[in-house]
């Protein structure tokens, strides 16, 4: 059985360590695939697990949240049958992320089940944390995935990418941030022949908050310097905020650009899908994730939500969080000698020790759970059908408006599209599949209602009929993208 210093149990719900938990879960379909009867642990490849796969661990808590969830996808549809670890083993890199010195091949794919290969996340998950050249990568891949994305879209993607690169390089990224609270804490600790932090006088303690105040000001400043915090700098943020963008090379105009791009609808969800699925960071398509799987931490109201990567990151894109952050200030032993080389010059200390800064993004997972675990998913051949049904929209609506320019050219200035009625043929066309681009994304989200609907149509009955029940109508509204 499992103790407590090997998973947390408060109120209910419980904090088994997550990637461990992917082990669980894998074990768990294993049972429940095999009828529940008990097998031993040399056929089960679950990997590292909070479970020991003894039979008197299918009575604890942490099995009993696993099973509880695998009963529940297996009774709603889902094949959770041939489960197995996938993630692990460093996928190949597309030239696009090596190009731009990307060396992390850790796969998106945790797990594999039926014919998925799925990411777990727990409530609250981190889909990236990349440093300087990944994080280039990811914005330049974040616009290959719409083809509506205009040239000046890719070459602003190509501009900010670059800028982020530079940003985050370690040189670059400590003379932004500044001195962090962990290298003062060093020094102190040592300037004070003391152990711990507790045990440090009051200027001490209020050297090292002031450390961290700055530096999580000036990371909140630089987030609004590239455009991931469309806010304006405030009064006292300015003076900073000008000298930042001079270090990087950002002029207003630039900047301004930048901001709209990042903040732009289709590139946000370019870049939490590319962030969510490694669509084009690998070669190696195992590594690439196609679903999406988040459980709940109650093992007597086990959650889930498993979606299609589209409907997860459809769902949960405007919710994500993104800041930027330090990579870390060094380890402990390069700090202690380095204060001692540089005669306690911490900005040296900085400089030999650091590992640059990150981009990281976050989400919770709790709006997903309330209508995932009780529908069947939409497969990859539902949205492909869905794609050929609107290249026959887009052929004939093209064809249509083409045929018809005075009222294209009236509909594209009155939808803010074009400024001018004389704008020549090409910036028509251009008009025109813009235009094209945003009625995609509506007839997109109707289409997956509506299929959804039909795959479920017992659920969507009940929902609208208000009969009693625990089922819930999933809240649903047109994007425009």
């Amino acid at each position: 059985m499992k103790t407590f210093k090997q998973y947390f149990l408060t109120e209910g719900k419980i904090k088994p360590d997550a990637t461990k938990f992917e082990g669980d879960l894998i074990g768990a379909m294993m049972h429940i695939s095999a009828g529940g009867q008990d097998t031993p642990r040399g056929n089960r490849d679950t990997g590292s697990s909070n479970i020991e796969w003894d039979p008197e661990d299918y009575e604890d808590e942490v099995y009993k949240l696993a099973s509880g969830i695998a009963k529940k996808m297996k009774k709603n549809g889902i094949n959770i049958e041939n489960a197995k670890r996938v993630g692990g083993k460093a996928g190949k890199l597309t030239k696009l992320y090596t190009d731009m010195g990307a060396r992390s091949g850790e796969p998106k794919t945790d797990i594999g089940f039926g014919n998925y290969n799925v990411s777990v996340k727990g409530k609250t998950a981190q889909i990236l944390s990349s440093q300087g050249g990944e994080t280039a990568a990811v914005i330049q891949a974040a616009v290959l995935h719409d083809k509506n994305i205009s040239a000046e879209n890719k070459k602003m993607a190509a501009t900010a990418g670059d800028i982020m690169k530079k940003a985050f390089d370690k040189s670059m990224f400590d003379q932004i941030i500044g001195v962090r609270d962990q290298v003062e804490l060093k020094y102190q600790l040592k300037l004070h022949k003391v152990a711990t932090k507790k045990e440090l006088p009051q200027d001490a303690l209020d050297k090292i908050k002031a450390r961290a105040e700055i530096t999580n000001r000036n990371q909140d400043i630089l987030k609004k310097v590239v455009g991931f915090d469309p806010n304006k700098p405030t009064a006292d943020e300015m003076k900073t905020f000008l000298s930042i963008s001079q270090a990087l090379g950002i002029d207003g105009q630039m900047q301004e650009q930048m901001a709209n791009f990042i903040q732009s609808p289709v590139v946000k969800r370019g870049i939490v899908y590319e962030a969510a699925t490694g669509t084009h960071k690998f070669t190696t398509k195992d590594s690439i994730a196609t679903h999406m799987l988040a459980w709940g931490d109650e093992p007597d109201n086990p959650k889930y939500a498993f979606e299609t990567a589209d409907e997860f990151v459809n769902t949960i894109y405007p919710l994500v969080k993104i800041r930027i952050s330090t990579r870390g200030a060094g380890t402990s032993k390069c700090l202690n000698k380095a204060i001692d080389d540089f005669d306690g010059d911490l900005e040296k200390a900085l400089a030999k020790c650091s590992r640059g800064g990150s981009l990281r993004a976050t989400i919770n997972m709790a709006k997903l759970f309330e209508t995932s675990e009780h529908c069947v998913p939409l497969e990859k051949e539902d949205y492909q059908y869905l794609e050929e049904s609107w290249n026959d929209i887009e052929q004939e609506g093209t064809r249509y408006l083409l045929e018809n320019l005075d009222k294209t050219e009236e509909l594209l200035l009155q939808e803010g599209i074009i400024d001018s009625l004389k704008k020549g043929y090409s910036k028509i066309k251009a008009g025109i599949k813009f235009l094209m681009g945003r009625l995609k994304g509506f007839f997109m989200s109707i289409g997956r209602f509506y299929m959804k609907a039909l795959k479920n149509a017992g659920l969507f009955i009940q929902a609208n009929m208000n009969m009693s029940g625990d089922l819930k109508h999933p809240p649903w509204k047109p994007r425009m993208v």
